[in-house]
């Protein structure tokens, strides 16, 4: 569908068919194991945790694809690159704490009323 949606915009920005043809290998392999195998493993991976621990790491996608893309590529994030995986960060660790200490105030409450 974004294909179709976005073909108007291509116009006059086609590649020569030779290049890609050229190119099929590289998008073969990208599109079979980069996005396909990923997917799947997360799938499978997303089955043996808890769903807010699934949340979790798919959050932290976007951290992760900023440092890769800073390690491997030498990019250089700007200042609201930073802010936003700072809140990500922050929202991550806000969910991980207050999970086990609403859990905490639960118990003691149900023990006080109990």
């Amino acid at each position: 569908m974004a294909a179709l949606f976005s073909s108007p915009f291509a116009i006059g920005e086609m590649p020569a068919p030779a290049s890609i043809g050229a190119a099929a290998p590289h998008l073969f392999i990208l599109g079979v194991f980069r996005t396909g195998a990923a997917f799947g493993l997360q799938t499978w991976a997303q089955r043996h945790t808890s769903a807010s621990r699934a949340a979790v790491i798919v959050s932290a996608e976007s951290i992760f694809g900023a440092l890769g893309a800073f390690v491997v590529l030498q990019e250089r994030p700007g200042l609201s690159t930073l802010a936003g995986a700072g809140l990500i960060f922050c929202a991550i660790l806000l969910v991980c704490v207050a999970g086990p200490i609403g859990s905490l105030l639960r118990v003691r409450a149900s023990r006080v009323s109990g």
